[in-house]
């Protein structure tokens, strides 16, 4: 095959209104709110300690399964671990766990306890909601009727968030977190196709960003969750770009981002880390397809113990344990990503190893889309150009966690997005032909 051309819409004039409206001011939430990217280990005794120091000695925890698959199982383990932490922390006896049988996937028994009030009772009583990991949208559709209205324990929930309660979950538990959420979708196709508001979770063949109602507990942005392992920077781009959503937070695994009550701030607690992404100064690059190109896109990768003040829009890294290396860089060449999004950590080490803490100016991660089109395959490429100006900062440390682990924070990385399309063309076609394909990829038509 043969390369015929290169196209991009970098040349083109710069929108600069985002598809919705700006957030404006941020109100902080008025109780406790944490994230937890998936993966949630049980070893992991800084996160669960943490969440059980949010609400105080002898707390109430219930335990909702509802995105579960195995409903009952997930609050038999789930009740396990804050029972195990509990005593570690206060004595024997010290938490007390509230079962929330309402799942889809839950006994028969289950069948109508959503809208019970001896079961929203039970969440009266909580000082911690925790919502299990599962499908997001077993949530949802659980938690709203077919007229939308909420059902007594989504009512009771909401009220407990609003009267200062704390809540937090796990993977789909995180996602619900916000109001819209991502049920589905990925980087790539939400990119280059944009959005659904139809679920797509089990359409293979469309990867638009699905986006829907969630229960909204942050007030803010958009998070996504299983964040860097599962490529999810792009779906939560467009999906922030979309809803006119200035802020995003991508939550690792095994990671929890901890909003705190009623301070405009939130920091992060785990091994893997949260991309904060940033579009207040953002601009569209306009073309003539689907696809999303941006201009200034700020990010930021935090790792244990940093802070994000979402007010001010500035980062606070823990130098406890972490020191800053921005002029005097750990690593001297980097390298670029050929599957940004499918390569695990990819992007987190494009920010940090690969630029932030390395005397290099700039590094790409691609991501290659490939259509047959009769004599010839139409090649895409999303391109994210990041690079470093004079806010950006470095920061590196030992993890404390398993000695030679290291970890960083790249603070104010500067990104554009670009997308680029190539022709690729049998080399043994005819003249004729060939001029067909040629006006072909030119209007993006596919030969008759």
């Amino acid at each position: 095959m043969a390369g015929l051309s290169t196209s991009s819409a970098a040349d083109a004039g710069a929108q600069t209104q985002s598809e919705g409206d700006s957030n404006g001011g941020i109100t902080p939430p008025p109780g406790p709110v944490v994230p937890v990217g998936g993966g949630f280990e049980p070893e992991n005794e800084a996160l669960y300690v943490e969440l059980l120091e949010l609400v105080g000695n002898e707390p109430t925890v219930a335990i909702v399964p509802t995105a579960n698959s195995d409903p009952e199982n997930s609050i038999e383990v789930m009740s396990i671990d804050f029972l195990e932490y509990g005593e570690q922390l206060y004595g024997e006896g010290a938490v007390t766990i509230e079962e929330i049988e309402v799942a889809p996937a839950g006994p028969d028994e289950w069948e109508g306890n959503e809208d019970d009030p001896d079961v929203a009772e039970q969440i009266e009583n909580a000082d911690l909601v925790w919502f299990s990991g599962g499908n997001q949208l077993r949530i949802t559709e659980t938690f709203f009727d077919d007229d939308g209205e909420e059902v007594a324990v989504a009512t009771a929930i909401r009220e407990h968030v609003e009267n200062g309660g704390a809540v937090a979950g796990s993977s789909a538990g995180a996602a619900i977190m916000t109001d819209p959420m991502i049920g589905a979708g990925q980087s790539t196709g939400s990119l280059l196709d944009g959005v659904s508001y139809e679920d797509t979770y089990y359409d293979d063949d469309d990867n638009r960003v699905y986006l829907t109602r969630g229960l909204g507990y942050l007030g803010h942005g958009i998070a996504d969750q299983h964040f860097y392992e599962r490529g999810r920077f792009g779906r939560l781009l467009r999906a922030l770009w979309h809803e006119g959503e200035e802020l995003g937070y991508g939550v690792g695994e095994n990671t929890g981002l901890i909003f705190e009550a009623n301070e405009p701030h939130t920091r992060v607690s785990g091994e893997n880390g949260v991309m904060v992404i940033d579009l207040s100064e953002a601009q569209e690059v306009e073309n003539d397809s689907e696809a999303l190109e941006l201009e200034d896109v700020r990010v930021h990768h935090l790792s244990d113990g940093d802070v994000f003040d979402y007010e001010s829009r500035t980062v606070d890294p823990n130098d406890t344990d972490k020191f800053d290396v921005t002029d005097n860089p750990f690593y001297t060449t980097n390298q670029d990503s050929w599957d940004v999004f499918g390569s695990p950590q990819a992007v987190k080490d494009l920010v940090t190893e690969e630029l932030a803490v390395n005397e290099q100016a700039s590094v790409r991660g691609t991501a290659i889309s490939v259509e047959a089109e009769g004599d010839y395959e139409r090649r895409t490429e999303v391109r994210l150009l990041f690079s470093q100006d004079e806010r950006t900062e470095g920061w590196e440390g030992e993890y404390e966690v398993q000695e030679m682990d290291w970890r960083y924070t790249a603070i104010d990385v500067h990104l554009d997005v670009e997308i680029g399309t190539f022709a690729l063309i049998d080399d043994h076609i005819d003249t004729e032909t060939l001029r067909d394909v040629i006006s072909a990829w030119q209007t993006g038509e596919p030969l008759s």
